[in-house]
C-alpha cells in the first residue's frame, strides 16, 4: 500500500548534527539498511568497513557516516554520496521518524462480505480487509494493515502495532524508533487470540504473513518478518525482527526464533525451543539443538 510521495530526501531535521553543514540534499529516495528492499537508500556506517560495503551498493544512494571514521581516500568513482554526522545511527533514526509526517493513507476499505465485530477497532484510513473476513471482538487493526480473504482475526489481536526498537541519544536516554512500514496477511491466514503482528521499520517493507499459514494465541510476529505459506504456528512463539521463515514449517508452543534469521521450509522447531541460526529445510530443533535426522525423536 504506497502510502507517500516518493522524492528525495533532505537532512534539514539532523542539520545541527551534520560537520559540513553546506549539504543538506541527498540523492536518496529511502530510508533502509543496506539489505533493507528498495533502491536509492540513504544508510548509515559506523566504521570504515561498514561505509566501504554501503558505498559499493548498486542500492545505497547516500551514507550517514560517523564523524569518529577516518574517510578512506579511494573511494571508487560513482559511489554512495558521504554525509558525515555526529552519531550516524542516532541521526539516521531521526531522519527515518522525520518521515512520518510526510505519510498519507487512503480511507480504509472492508469488504461487504466482511464479518467485522462492533468492539473491534480500525482504523479509518489505511486498512484494506478482504471479502469474508472474519474480525472478532476487541481486534486493533492499525493503518498500514492489508487482510486478505477468508481471514480470522481472533479476538485481542493487534494488527499493525509498533515493536520495540530503542537507541540512545546523546545524553544516554533511550530514543525509539518509529515503526513506518506496513502488515501484509494474505488469504486463508488465522491469527489466535491476543496475538501481535507488529509493522515493519521502513515505510516501503512490510510484515508479511503467507497464505493459509495458521498462528495460535498470545504469539509476536515482529517487524519485517517475513512468514511464507501454511505455516503452522503454535500458542506463545516469538518471531523476531527481520527473519524470514519459508513454507509448511511447525513451529511449537513457547518456541522463539531469533532475529536476522532464515528459516527454510518443512522445518519441525518443537515446543519451547530456540532458533539461533539460520536453518535450511527440513531440520528438526529441540532446545537448542539441530537435527537432521527426524527418526531419532
Amino acid at each position: 500500500m504506497k502510502n507517500y510521495a516518493p522524492a528525495t530526501l533532505s537532512l534539514d531535521c539532523i542539520y545541527e548534527h551534520l560537520v559540513d553543514k553546506t549539504r543538506v540534499e541527498t540523492k536518496a529516495t529511502e530510508v533502509g539498511f543496506v539489505w533493507t528492499e528498495g533502491d536509492a537508500l540513504l544508510a548509515f556506517a559506523s566504521s570504515e568497513e561498514f561505509l566501504r560495503d554501503a558505498a559499493s551498493r548498486s542500492n545505497v544512494a547516500a551514507v550517514l557516516v560517523d564523524s569518529k571514521v577516518q574517510l578512506p581516500a579511494d573511494m571508487a568513482p560513482g559511489s554512495a554520496e558521504v554525509f558525515v554526522v555526529h552519531n550516524a545511527r542516532l541521526n539516521f533514526v531521526r531522519v527515518h521518524n522525520s518521515l512520518r509526517e510526510k505519510m498519507n493513507f487512503p480511507p480504509t476499505t472492508i469488504a461487504s462480505t466482511a464479518r467485522v465485530h462492533p468492539t473491534a477497532v480500525i482504523d479509518e484510513v489505511g486498512v484494506v480487509i478482504g471479502e469474508h473476513t472474519v474480525i472478532e471482538p476487541f481486534a486493533y487493526i492499525q493503518k498500514g494493515s492489508v487482510v486478505g480473504d477468508f481471514c480470522v482475526i481472533r479476538a485481542g489481536v493487534n494488527i499493525g502495532s509498533d515493536a520495540l526498537d530503542i537507541k540512545e541519544d546523546e545524553g544516554g536516554n533511550p530514543f525509539m524508533t518509529d515503526h513506518l512500514g506496513g502488515v501484509l496477511i494474505g488469504d486463508h491466514v488465522e491469527v489466535g487470540h491476543h496475538s501481535v503482528v507488529d509493522r515493519s521499520i521502513f515505510r516501503q517493507t512490510a510484515t508479511q504473513v503467507g497464505s493459509h499459514t495458521k498462528i495460535g494465541c498470545h504469539s509476536n510476529i515482529s517487524h519485517g518478518v517475513r512468514l511464507g505459506t501454511r505455516n503452522k504456528i503454535a500458542a506463545g512463539v516469538k518471531i523476531c525482527g527481520s527473519t524470514v521463515v519459508g513454507d509448511d514449517n511447525w513451529i511449537g508452543p513457547g518456541a522463539i526464533i531469533s532475529n536476522l534469521l532464515n528459516v527454510g521450509s518443512r522445518n519441525y522447531v518443537a515446543l519451547g525451543a530456540n532458533v539461533l541460526s539460520d536453518l535450511e529445510d527440513e531440520w528438526k530443533v529441540v532446545g537448542i539443538r539441530v537435527f537432521k535426522e527426524r527418526k531419532l525423536f
